[in-house]
């Protein structure tokens, strides 16, 4: 947290919540859904693998269980276009239902929009024909909205992620 900046004196950053002490206000190491960006932006990487070498690992150790496919809920466009060129080398044993994972509307939805649905491509190896975009958090972290607040902690309303505004466009 001290590498992040996490002190008492930091703000909230948008749809998130730095948790704090109820007497002293400091930090408490509990970072609620974007606020988890602050301290992730600081960690080094850790992947030394390529998205390609761990999908085909993903979809060996699947295979060796008996697993022939998956719903990929809160895939990426990368992960998408990689899926693609494997299955046109003909090197992916495997089949994948997408969702794309939509953060904000904007960019991935403007990129989806143009390319439409997948549809059994590739002998049915993979379909993307639709997208999961959370519009508020989750509730174990008190990230849910709620119409009232929570019963055990008074000031938390939960936290939007996507506005009404932005939704509706």
């Amino acid at each position: 947290m001290e590498a992040a900046g996490i002190t008492a004196d930091r703000p909230d950053p948008a749809d998130g919540v730095i948790q704090r002490d109820s007497v002293t206000g400091e930090p408490t190491g509990v970072l609620i859904e974007n606020a988890q960006w602050i301290v992730r932006e600081v960690i080094p990487p850790q992947q030394t693998e390529s998205l390609e070498e761990r999908i085909r690992k993903s979809v060996q150790l699947a295979l060796s269980y008996g697993f022939t496919g998956t719903h990929d809920i809160g895939t990426s466009l990368e992960a998408v276009e990689t899926y693609r060129e494997l299955i046109t080398a003909g090197e992916f044993p495997f089949r994948v239902n997408g969702v794309i994972r939509i953060w904000q509307p904007g960019e991935i939805l403007d990129a989806l929009t143009p390319m439409g649905p997948i549809i059994a491509e590739g002998d049915h190896r993979l379909t993307v024909r639709s997208g999961k975009m959370s519009i508020d958090c989750a509730l174990g972290a008190r990230g849910a909205v709620m119409l009232e607040p929570y019963s055990d902690e008074p000031d938390a309303h939960g936290v939007v992620r996507v506005t009404t505004e932005n939704l509706r466009a």
